[in-house]
């Protein structure tokens, strides 16, 4: 199962355990990541973890790309996931 943006935004800036985390929304696994923007370009980096112990089980390299391409990045990584 997958939940959405809005219930996982409920834990942005909140000191949560991942086990909670992923107890509180029933999932098993949680995806972090971080976009940033500079200029015409954009870097994403993405980690795919187990809820119940906090271990990466995926991550990516940081991806890199020309922002117009920002919906290629996107479908890689969900491709990678």
């Amino acid at each position: 199962m997958v939940k959405g943006r809005t219930s996982a935004f409920y834990f942005k800036g909140k000191q949560v355990k991942s086990e909670e985390i992923g107890q509180q929304l029933g999932v098993a696994y949680l995806m972090r990541g971080s976009v940033r923007k500079a200029g015409g370009k954009v870097r994403i980096t993405a980690q795919l973890s187990r809820a119940a112990t906090d271990e990466i089980v995926w991550s990516s390299e940081s991806l890199g790309r020309d922002l117009k391409d920002v919906f290629a990045v996107q479908d890689e990584i969900a491709g990678l996931i």
